[in-house]
């Protein structure tokens, strides 16, 4: 995230259950208009559509998903939070 141009927050926080629950993420805060431009430079060329999957009535991305990793992402919700 870029903030005013000017700070940068880099953080370890994913969309997951997982990130929310257990809480054990971490952030970075750099005070740098150098590095905000940088960031901002990376950030647009990343959400250009070509770099982006588009999810409609007849395609949804998840159906590319191999069972092997369905299977995993599956045991990470299941399985005690000491185990992993």
């Amino acid at each position: 995230m870029v903030i005013d141009s000017e700070i940068t927050v880099i953080g370890t926080f994913n969309l997951d259950p997982r990130s929310a629950n257990l809480n054990t993420e971490c952030i970075a805060i750099i005070h740098s208009q150098k590095v905000a431009k940088s960031v901002l430079k990376g950030m647009e060329i990343e959400f250009n559509p070509e770099n982006s999957w588009e999810t409609t009535l007849e395609f949804n991305p998840d159906s590319e998903v191999n069972n092997l990793k369905r299977v995993k992402t599956w045991t990470r919700k299941v399985l005690p939070k000491e185990i992993l």
